[in-house]
């Protein structure tokens, strides 16, 4: 298995011998001498001093194994080498990989994660947390516009959690939280039905109301109409002409549904409309809960038609609520850059470099502030 990058991480494993004669248990846990134990050498590093081995570095190794190549040969005797060892090591690994997750320490969190899910493939709370981080990867690629990991993640993540609910005994949880991932995908039919799923089986009384609600407004709203579905999907893959027709046809028979104005909004701005976009975003913030993505949206609108001063105060309200989003804070750099506040313009654009060292409208405008120093 590869990682996204094309690289194989397990390029330096290698494997060591025990010396013949060794015999040891570890609990009840018997070491075979027969097979080979895994070590990761050094990057870069041709020759590697076996006096530095630690039973610490081939736990590493055979974690990464069992990562990346579960099927492995070996793979059983390494877990139950590994827990024989570290018997905590699930609940120890789980926590770090959501503190890793928590500070978008995305890559390391995903290799743990898979870790576990192949020292206890039979875990399905295991495999429901990489599934959340890879829904987690696929926002945060859509927050910075990388559009090739956003496709990537969230076609994992939609594959993860459909193979949690297919497996036998599914916990109910994965409805809640595949109900949330169709919801955020704009596909209501499926989102309704899980969290109608969730709502019979569920047991946490918060969850099982908040599911009730949403698909009961799910329906209310009409999202679920074939129409709606059509309009997201047309104008989502760019086909943005045909998709306002369609939202407009959905609108005519349900003026006060928000997402219908957002998505009609988000249409016209793509097609640069800024001054239609901007009434139908108002609509929807009018008919709708105040979000991030809806006041970033009228603060675009609002700087392309050059009302500098209503820009700011709708960034200003989308930064309190989402301030590590790192479109958000690129476009106060953008609208500094307009307002001539070239300093404060900078600040934000390292911000935002902070964020996503690699956001490419960032390093732009930071190259371009530099030179004009």
């Amino acid at each position: 298995m590869e990682k996204i990058d094309g690289t194989n991480p397990l390029e330096n494993i290698l494997y060591i011998s025990i010396p013949e004669g060794f015999s040891e248990s570890i609990g009840e846990f018997v070491i075979d001498p027969d097979i080979m134990l895994p070590v990761e050498a050094p990057e870069n590093q041709k020759e590697w001093d076996a006096s530095d081995l630690s039973w610490e570095m081939i736990i590493a190794a055979m974690l990464k194994i069992l990562a990346f190549h579960p099927d492995h040969d070996d793979s059983d005797y390494f877990r139950n080498f590994v827990l024989a060892v570290k018997p905590d090591i699930i609940s120890d690994l789980t926590n770090s990989a959501v503190i890793k997750a928590q500070d978008k320490n995305f890559e390391l969190a995903e290799e743990i994660f898979l870790a576990l899910c192949g020292l206890d493939n039979r875990n399905s709370i295991l495999k429901l947390n990489l599934a959340l981080l890879y829904e987690q990867r696929w926002e945060y690629a859509k927050s910075i516009d990388n559009i090739d990991f956003e496709s990537k993640y969230k076609e994992l993540a939609e594959a993860a959690f459909k193979e949690i609910a297919s497996s036998e005994n599914p916990p109910e949880l994965i409805w809640y939280y595949l109900a949330f991932f169709y919801y955020k995908c704009g596909n209501y039919t499926l989102s309704e039905q899980d969290f109608t799923t969730y709502a019979k089986l569920g047991s946490d009384p918060d969850k099982v109301e908040e599911s009730e609600r949403l698909a009961k407004e799910i329906q209310v709203m009409n999202l679920n109409d074939s129409l709606f579905q059509e309009a997201y999907k047309l104008i989502h893959s760019d086909n943005v002409q045909e998709g306002i027709i369609k939202i407009k046809e959905f609108l005519d028979k349900n003026k006060d549904v928000w997402n219908g104005w957002f998505l009609l909004g988000w249409g016209e701005r793509k097609l640069g409309n800024y001054e239609r976009a901007r009434d139908a975003f108002l609509t929807a913030n009018n008919l709708g809960k105040p979000n991030s993505d809806l006041y970033n949206e009228l603060a675009i609108c609002e700087m392309e038609l050059l009302n500098l001063a209503d820009s700011r105060k709708y960034l200003d309200k989308a930064l309190i609520m989402d301030p590590e989003n790192m479109k958000i804070v690129s476009n106060m750099g953008i609208l500094a850059v307009k307002s001539g506040k070239l300093e404060e313009a900078e600040s934000y654009f390292k911000t935002a470099i902070e964020i996503e060292p690699n956001d490419p409208v960032a390093k732009q405008y930071l190259s371009f502030l530099e030179k004009n120093k």
